[in-house]
């Protein structure tokens, strides 16, 4: 049972006057009350709770619940109810751990939770979707009675940036399985660009930063790469590509374009619908890593696909009447880096 403090005037104003610039219609608010053992406690409340809530304003429409914070030693070490309070005893008020209550507080676990994991996995298709995503195609939510993982931010260990990211997505994502959310996309664009390459490590797949509407690539909306490359997962796991399309129309040949980057000989890319106008394919793994790409390849303008570092199976069906070209390798003479085209379709 949630302990019941005073409010304090001065704490109340203190957070009122620090939400000012934040305020919006249909956004998360906070503010922060009752009797705190240190000024230090408090403070570091009040800024995780707001990177929190700035998170998730930014990341997604979570109506615009007012989160009512408070402390007591009593708490062993932090808890939040469903469209309640958020208190804090034990553990410190650090940004991970109030996005975890954050959870809580948005109604994980709540109605069919328990049905959805029956399982064992989380059976909903919005957020089992968005796992997929960013762990690959065999991944899933496990969860108990209460938590979730991966991404449910349950130990400091897990508490990257992109992890933060995901998690509000996740967080999205199952309370609108649950029925209690919007089961619309957080992004309302329909046609979305590269603004950067991706770096080392990274991919346009299932990171946010570089598309131009700033979230993570979703159905219901076309997507371009222009003249930056976009990275696949550099992973051996299978891995899709979630916007309707992506468009690969760079014109400065080896700097820009769809740049496999995976590993191993098995794992599939799948892009539903890859449209070639005047871009590139590049092989930029080892010769034994295979990239085997999947779904729909329609060349709408002379394109390029080249092996310059092994060989890349084109299971996608491909369509359209412009002109492939497939340069020679850096190894003409090796008995690898080939261009296959392996659909019956084609």
């Amino acid at each position: 049972m949630t302990p019941t403090l005073r409010r304090s005037p001065v704490a109340l104003v203190f957070a009122i006057v620090s939400l000012v610039p934040q305020i919006a219609s249909g956004a998360l608010t906070f503010n922060v009350g009752g009797t705190w053992d240190t000024d230090a406690r408090r403070n570091a409340a009040v800024a995780a709770l707001q990177a929190a809530v700035d998170r998730y304003n930014a990341f997604g429409d979570f109506g615009n619940g007012n989160v009512y914070v408070y402390y007591s030693s009593g708490i062993p070490t932090a808890q939040a109810s469903y469209g309640g309070s958020m208190g804090f005893g034990g553990t410190w008020p650090a940004e991970r751990v109030t996005m975890h209550e954050m959870a809580h507080y948005l109604g994980l676990p709540s109605g069919n939770w328990n049905s959805l994991f029956s399982t064992g996995s989380w059976s909903g298709p919005i957020a089992g979707r968005l796992v997929r995503q960013f762990d690959g195609e065999d991944a899933a939510i496990r969860g108990d009675s209460i938590h979730f993982w991966p991404y449910g931010l349950n130990y400091d260990s897990e508490g990257s940036e992109i992890n933060k990211q995901r998690q509000v997505a996740i967080v999205y994502g199952m309370r609108a399985d649950l029925g209690i959310g919007s089961k619309s996309e957080p992004s309302p664009a329909t046609v979305v660009t590269a603004t950067a390459s991706d770096p080392i490590g990274e991919s346009g797949f299932h990171f946010q930063s570089r598309w131009s509407d700033t979230h993570f690539a979703h159905p219901g909306a076309a997507y371009s790469t222009g003249d930056f490359g976009v990275r696949t997962p550099a992973s051996g796991s299978s891995f899709r590509f979630y916007g309707d399309s992506l468009r690969i129309n760079n014109r400065n040949d080896a700097n820009g374009g769809l740049l496999f980057k995976g590993t191993g000989t098995t794992a599939v890319t799948t892009i539903p619908s890859l449209v070639l106008d005047g871009g590139w394919i590049h092989h930029y793994s080892t010769t034994a890593d295979v990239f085997r790409l999947a779904g729909l390849m329609s060349v709408a303008s002379a394109s390029t696909i080249r092996a310059k570092q092994g060989t890349i199976d084109i299971q996608a069906r491909v369509v359209g009447a412009a002109a492939l070209s497939v340069p020679a390798t850096d190894a003409p003479a090796e008995d690898a880096r080939y261009v296959r085209f392996l659909s019956a379709d084609n």
